[in-house]
């Protein structure tokens, strides 16, 4: 039988520092990394990892309710808003990035932590 987590947190080990709240990836040897900007995430930070080898508490995609995210630059309220590079979010869509929901905050500023709705592709804001 496979391992069936129903509180939405994920537990890994960092590949390197990872600030909280960014959006990462699993990498090699069942690693999370930071995610870069065509790259889908399978989650938010929880914790801020400082290197190699750190656990680091990864919140699910797919977990209900908003989440915390780090903005790129400004970012409008209500804004729709897409993968970034380093792990970020931005209100411009980059070559390759996936929409990732909509801002319920605002940023006025490249690094400000935002409430982001986040999307699900069963039909909206994750958890809806």
């Amino acid at each position: 039988m496979s391992n069936y987590n129903a509180t939405g947190k994920l537990s890994y080990v960092a590949n390197a520092a990872i600030p909280k709240h960014a959006r990462v990836v699993r990498v090699a040897g069942q690693k999370v990394g930071i995610a870069s900007v065509s790259q889908k995430e399978i989650g938010t930070m929880e914790n801020e990892t400082f290197a190699d080898g750190d656990d680091a508490c990864v919140r699910s995609r797919n977990d209900v309710g908003t989440r915390k995210m780090i903005a790129s630059l400004a970012i409008a309220e209500g804004a729709d808003v897409f993968g970034a590079a380093n792990g970020k979010v931005s209100n411009v869509q980059g070559a390759g990035a996936f929409y990732v929901g909509s801002a319920e905050t605002a940023a006025t500023a490249d690094g400000d932590i935002i409430e982001v709705a986040a999307y699900s592709p069963l039909g909206g804001a994750a958890g809806s």
